[in-house]
């Protein structure tokens, strides 16, 4: 059966700024990416990252072949297929839990990866306690961690109990109940997934930059002097505008939302598929995850909120946005040369196509 969507909103991106927003961009950074100058508005670069990286598969009966053949490679005990983690045999998967393994009953299972059990101990779940946020491990927007990750942190049966890997499954009707229970637990949860990604900028900056918290205090983890002083800007950033958020909400009465700040918020995941093609996995942990992407869609909100609780020494909400645009070109240069140009699901647009083919979508 096909879920009903007509319960789900996605928000579709009115794309707006003042002129005196637009200009010339100058992306400089010396070990990622060339010098690149663009004449363009910062809600429009946004898009174009997002483009860049995202793409919506075709050929979802292609990926539910691959699904099955990964689930018979996981009920076969085959820790080290390519079907299961794109790191299968690489001697850490499985010890890291990248592949998950039930130790009692001696089987794979993707219950027991490193994402799904951080799901159960997380602060922000469904009511059910199936969907969490957890955060990435890495530093935010500095190295190649876009944000929080959706999880899938229990296994019922509707999501086909712990044969479930990806968020493609066996067909559109599993795919789109699990795709659409997470955007709606998302879209439910998301000033509180926003305050999770400010804690957790945060939480680098006061630990001396480090790019992995599980690593030590050696200088290779930690942010380059010159790159620190992005960061505490792009910490001001966000952090502003949470309080902006907060603020704005008190003077309402609805609650306080990213919408009020002028920030959207997709989401993003990885299955069998690399350049547009069916591949082996793409992703490297053996159960449902799914990366956040927040983005700046309106920059008159976003000024408006910088201004609203702008403190006498912070920097002018111009240069806030300035830095941010930077600090975001950099990323998407890491990005691509790490290998993500077209690797991401962009769920917001699959879960719209999948709307029209099977029910209408309220779109606001």
């Amino acid at each position: 059966m096909i879920p009903n969507l007509s319960a789900l909103d996605i928000v579709r991106n009115r794309e707006t700024e003042p002129d005196e927003t637009k200009g010339i961009l100058v992306v400089s950074q010396p070990r990622y990416a060339p010098r690149v100058w663009m004449k363009v508005s910062l809600a429009a670069l946004e898009q174009q990252h997002i483009e860049e990286l995202s793409y919506v598969p075709h050929e979802t009966q292609e990926l539910y072949k691959k699904a099955q053949e990964a689930q018979n490679a996981m009920n076969k005990g085959i820790k080290d297929s390519l079907l299961l983690s794109k790191f299968a045999k690489k001697p850490f998967a499985l010890g890291n839990k990248l592949i998950g393994w039930d130790a009692v009953y001696k089987k794979l299972t993707p219950r027991n990866t490193l994402l799904a059990e951080k799901g159960r101990d997380a602060n922000i779940k469904s009511e059910n306690g199936h969907l969490a946020i957890i955060d990435d491990r890495d530093i935010p927007l500095m190295a190649l961690s876009m944000g929080p990750n959706g999880v899938l942190a229990e296994f019922p049966p509707k999501y086909g109990g712990d044969e479930r890997i990806n968020l493609f499954y066996k067909d559109d009707a599993s795919t789109m109940r699990l795709l659409i229970d997470y955007l709606m637990f998302r879209n439910a949860n998301r000033p509180t997934i926003f305050a999770a990604f400010v804690k957790k900028l945060e939480a680098h900056q006061s630990a001396g930059y480090k790019i992995n918290p599980d690593k030590g205090e050696d200088e290779p983890n930690k942010l380059e002097k010159p790159e620190r002083k992005k960061y505490d800007h792009i910490v001001l950033f966000f952090s502003r505008l949470l309080e902006a958020m907060y603020k704005i909400g008190e003077t309402k009465d609805i609650p306080a939302d990213l919408n009020d700040i002028g920030i959207g918020m997709i989401s993003f995941c990885q299955t069998w598929m690399q350049d547009c093609k069916p591949s082996d996995a793409a992703f490297s942990v053996m159960s449902p995850h799914f990366q956040t992407r927040l983005y700046v869609k309106d920059v008159k909100l976003v000024m408006h909120a910088l201004s609203y609780v702008q403190k006498a020494d912070d920097p002018q909400a111009e240069d806030l946005l300035k830095n941010y645009r930077v600090v975001m070109g950099e990323l998407l240069a890491r990005m691509k040369e790490a290998g993500y140009t077209k690797a991401f699901v962009h769920l917001d647009k699959l879960a719209a196509v999948m709307g029209k083919k099977y029910s209408p979508l309220k779109l606001v």
